[in-house]
């Protein structure tokens, strides 16, 4: 079936047809899938909250970019003018693995990046209790195949019973797959944990696996949240963060997507001096110097 778009203002000019040889039926799934996501978000999160998801995409991954720097600063000085000493909209930092123990509540959403809001603080679940880091540590250090993994061993009946995991479809995607996390984790043993943009995809063995235009490379890291007493909480990137504790990495990069509001007043009395050293880390990386 084709495609056809005509092209022109009036019948006394000539008329030009573009014919696209594209399946009509699988345009109108991506369509009908892409409206349902921003459907889904609006009721999730709001217009205003989708409408600064694609403010972001279009600065940090898209041709966008130029026409949405114009209104960065501006954007920028409203939304954190009272906040004391300022944060970056996008923040990296270079952190310990360590310092990442507990996972946050929130499913990964990169429209939360540099947000500021207040939840309900404690009771979260442990990275190391997680099958998925079981699942690791089962493999890399005691010799169990993935397959034999309890993890992996659910991944694959629920692909069997037509469910997608981890973006495979079929049984020999997602070995293909882990025996790629394999070479990931034997080239950070070897080379030590870079940074995405110190990685060539010729020399980065998930780099098929990675998001495809969804933002600029140099944020494709580790995200995390900051509680409200500022400890680190994990929210994407499990496959990095499993092989930086297993290897026990010194430090690596995250990007900060959301601070709990308490933490934005404890870390403006830290910087202020007005709190005793006990209460909040005298080096948290979230605190200038």
């Amino acid at each position: 079936m084709l495609f056809s778009c005509g092209l022109g203002t009036s019948p006394k000019e000539v008329q030009t047809e573009i014919y696209v040889r594209l399946p009509v039926d699988c345009i109108n799934m991506a369509l009908s899938r892409e409206v349902q996501r921003t459907i889904q978000d609006i009721r999730k999160r709001g217009l205003k909250s989708v409408a600064r998801k694609v403010y972001i995409y279009g600065k940090y991954g898209t041709p966008m970019s130029n026409l949405c720097e114009l209104f960065d600063g501006k954007i920028h000085s409203i939304k954190y003018r009272n906040v004391s000493p300022p944060i970056d909209y996008i923040s990296i930092q270079e952190i310990s693995p360590d310092r990442i123990q507990q996972i946050s509540p929130f499913d990964y959403y990169w429209g939360d990046v540099g947000e500021i809001r207040r939840w309900n603080d404690g009771n979260y679940q442990s990275f190391t209790d997680t099958e998925i880091y079981q699942c690791f540590k089962n493999h890399f250090e005691q010799g169990i195949v993935w397959e034999n993994t309890k993890y992996v061993s659910q991944a694959i009946e629920d692909i069997d019973n037509g469910i997608v995991r981890e973006g495979c479809r079929t049984k020999s995607e997602l070995l293909e797959r882990y025996d790629r996390l394999d070479q990931l984790y034997d080239r950070v043993d070897k080379n030590g944990y870079k940074r995405s943009v110190e990685v060539s995809e010729r020399d980065d063995p998930m780099a098929n696996s990675r998001r495809k235009n969804y933002l600029n490379k140099q944020y494709d890291e580790v995200k995390v949240d900051i509680a409200a007493n500022g400890e680190y909480l994990f929210r994407d990137g499990y496959h990095r963060l499993c092989i930086a504790k297993l290897l026990d990495v010194d430090y690596i990069p995250v990007v900060i997507l959301l601070r709990h509001m308490e933490w934005i007043a404890r870390r403006e009395k830290k910087y202020k001096n007005e709190t005793d050293s006990e209460k909040i880390n005298q080096s948290h990386p979230d605190i200038p110097i």
